[in-house]
Order: C-alpha cells, then structure tokens, then sequence
C-alpha cells in the first residue's frame, strides 16, 4: 500500500513538470529568435524595434557599371555605429537605374546582447547619381553636346569626316537621277544653301559587350539650285528645264559614341577619342558621303519635312538597334 502512494505521488509530480514545461513553451511562441530580439525582450516580453534604413544616407559612388553604394548612419545607437555594416549585393558593378538591395552585416550575439532588434535586414534602393557612361538621358543637360558636334559637322577642314560640308558650297555641282520620286536624270549648281537644326537622338543600343550609348545630332540643308547643262544626256522629257531653279532638302548628322557625364555634373560631355561622322541625304539631291550614302543619288526617298516619319522609316532602320530617346536641341 505504501509503494502505491510513492507511485501516485511520483505521478503526479510528472504531471506537474510536463504541464509547466508546455506553458512555458507555449509563452516563448511569439518570441523572436536571438537574432532579432534581447534576452530582456524575451523576458518582458516587449520588442523595441529598430527602423534603421530611416537613419542611414544611401548614395552610389564611382563609374557607371561599376559603381558601390555608399551608406551614411545618422543615428545614436552605438552597436549600429560600431558592430553593423552596410553591404550592397553587387557593390562594385552598379549602373544607373538599377536595383540595389543593402543588407546588414552583423554578430547575431552581439545584437542579442546589445538588446537589438531591427525592422528590416536589407532594403532596396535605385542606383543614381553614378559619372561617366549614361543609360537615359533625363535630367542631363546636352547643350555643351550639341555645340561639340555642331563645330565638327561645319569644320570644313576636317579629314576624319565621311561627308566634307564643303560639297555644300555655293557654285559646286551635283546630279540626281530621281526627281520627286520620278526618274529624271539632271544636274544642278547650287545657287544658296541653309542650315536648320532638327534634333538629337539619343540611343540605347540593345545588343552590347558593354554600357555604351550614341547620340545622333541631325540638321536639314534646304539647297536652292539651278538646272544645268551636264556632261550626260539630259531627259528631254524632263519637267525642269536648263534655268529652272528648285529646292532640295536633305538631313546631315553628326554621330557620336559613349557621351558622358563627370562626378557630380548634368552636363553631357562627348569623349574626343571616340565619335563617328554620318550623313544621310534625303531627296536623292546629293551623294553626301564620300564613301557611301545610305540614300544614294538613285533613290526615290525624299524628305517631306515629317522627321519623326522620316526617322522612323528611313533613318532608324540604318543605325544601331536599341532604344532611341528624342533630345531637344535649343
């Protein structure tokens, strides 16, 4: 009878045990790990959350394409200022307009000692402000841009250039076998010729071994000539007789590659060491380049004045693909 209570008693002090290790089980559910919360937190069961991507500065340092983010902690908690780092996931190859994700390095005892808990541990941020090579051309100032290439499509003495602007001198010659998109073999002397600014293409090409971008600065030449004898046989059915004057319009355009910016600058700058020269001519007037044109004196392609119509039909299909942004030009 007596080992019968000893056994009763001993039972019951089991049960005992297993019911208060279960509640205390069941109090420490919502509890965070160590790694998120103090040992006083887990005790008084309160957490003191720290939000800690609201008290850092994030800026992006160094070239576009291998730029690294650069974090600024403007809080007071000493544990952050001395035992936490701020990391980017790709630090070192960032490129305006993409997707940083900082994370915080850390001891996961020393912040449960420190009795830290934070919010978040990574944030994502869009990378900005790095120099060099540009990927969009918002927010960027092309009128340096735009007066480098302007010089150079209108330096006569140029020898790099595909298309010499001196063909364009009053009193040279030029003959077309097209004639408002009818075939009309005629030469012409050119009697006045003037100079429009159309606009600036800027482009993304969609195919490269690395960042890299051009810009295209177009101009209409509107050239009055006269009708002249030439040294072909001239269509004696022509609709212009030798005397009559008309006028051409064609589109010269100075090209460039990798235009950039400096540290901390909106200004467009054109590297001196890399830029092409190209010139379209439109209205089968001329044969503007002197090695090719893409709309030779045989073409029945004339401008009608309509340039986003025109680029997007005849010019576009000509240059890098990509995407193209239009730019302005004061």
């Amino acid at each position: 009878m007596k080992n019968k209570k000893i056994k009763l008693v001993f039972i019951a002090l089991c049960c005992t045990l297993i019911m208060s290790a279960c509640e205390k089980k069941q109090d420490n559910t919502n509890i965070p790990s160590s790694t998120t919360a103090s040992k006083f937190e887990e005790k008084s069961g309160k957490n003191d959350i720290i939000d800690v991507f609201s008290e850092i500065n994030v800026t992006f340092d160094g070239e576009n394409g291998s730029g690294k983010v650069v974090c600024e902690y403007t809080g007071d908690n000493d544990f952050i200022k001395y035992d936490v780092e701020f990391k980017g996931d790709r630090n070192g190859r960032y490129k305006n307009g993409d997707t940083a994700v900082v994370k915080l390095d850390y001891s996961d005892l020393r912040a449960e000692n420190a009795n830290v808990y934070f919010k978040e541990k990574e944030h994502e941020y869009t990378v900005d402000g790095l120099w060099g090579v540009i990927l969009s051309p918002d927010g960027y100032d092309f009128t340096e841009c735009n007066k480098v290439l302007e010089e150079r499509m209108f330096d006569k003495e140029r020898s790099d250039s595909k298309f010499n602007i001196k063909e364009l001198d009053i009193g040279n010659t030029f003959f077309t076998t097209f004639i408002d998109g009818e075939i009309d073999s005629t030469c012409w002397k050119i009697l006045s010729v003037e100079y429009e600014p159309i606009r600036g293409k800027f482009l993304i090409p969609e195919y490269s071994s690395k960042i890299s971008n051009y810009y295209y600065l177009f101009y209409q030449a509107t050239v009055k000539c006269e009708k002249i004898e030439g040294d072909f046989v001239i269509n004696p059915n022509s609709k212009y007789a030798v005397g009559d004057t008309k006028e051409w319009n064609f589109v010269i355009c100075e090209e460039t590659h990798n235009v950039f910016v400096e540290k901390g600058s909106k200004i467009i700058k054109i590297d001196p060491q890399a830029h092409r020269v190209v010139s379209y001519e439109v209205g089968a007037a001329i044969d503007v380049m002197s090695i090719e044109s893409i709309y030779g004196k045989d073409s029945e392609i004339e401008y009608n004045n309509n340039f986003d119509e025109f680029f997007d039909k005849e010019i576009c299909r000509y240059l890098e693909n990509g995407t193209f942004y239009d730019i302005e030009i004061q």
